[in-house]
């Protein structure tokens, strides 16, 4: 996805999703290429629109009751049939300080004893954020909501954030089209 940033103050981003990459390949074995490789997994909704799944994913949480831990995608309009979506601007956790996100061992403990082998792919400290904003009881449902599901795979520091103080998942598409992610140089 591409994201603007618009300059005004704001409260939402505008995401662009990529309908592929480019890499460094070779041309028969022999002289370097840059190749075009199109995204196809992306999931449900489309195979390549990686906004189209997650706008996707928020109403079903919205279903489930679980939308307040995302900040919410929508789709915008088209531009020359090309999808554009917004979505609430947040703070993201990797650009934070790391003095304002961590929590005492034994906070952090506390809330590692009520997941099981979430706190290995997700923020330690941000869990123990949400786990003390939503409180024990929802957190523990929305931790086992997600860990059910191999979709939720790419929640690292840069795909989680807060929303005016209350931690969300900002990027929560996942990204599936990994057979080459060695080469991808994105643009």
């Amino acid at each position: 996805k591409f994201v603007l940033i618009p300059i005004e103050k704001s409260d939402f981003v505008i995401k662009i999703p990529f309908n592929g990459s480019y890499y460094d390949g070779w041309n028969d074995g022999k002289d370097e290429e840059v190749v075009f490789e199109e995204f196809l997994d992306a999931g449900v909704v489309s195979n390549w629109d990686y906004c189209a799944e997650e706008e996707y994913r928020y109403n079903i949480a919205k279903e489930l009751n679980f939308h307040e831990f995302f900040a919410q995608t929508k789709f915008l309009f088209e531009i020359n049939n090309y999808p554009i979506y917004i979505q609430e601007k947040c703070e993201v956790f990797s650009q934070l300080d790391d003095d304002s996100v961590s929590h005492s061992v034994e906070e952090n403990n506390k809330t590692s004893s009520l997941v099981s082998n979430i706190d290995e792919w997700l923020d330690i400290n941000w869990l123990t954020d949400c786990r003390i904003y939503y409180g024990e009881e929802k957190f523990q449902s929305f931790c086992k909501y997600i860990s059910n599901d191999v979709q939720w795979g790419d929640l690292r520091g840069d795909n989680i954030g807060y929303l005016n103080n209350r931690p969300v998942l900002i990027d929560y598409s996942n990204f599936n089209d990994l057979d080459n992610t060695d080469k991808y140089d994105l643009i």
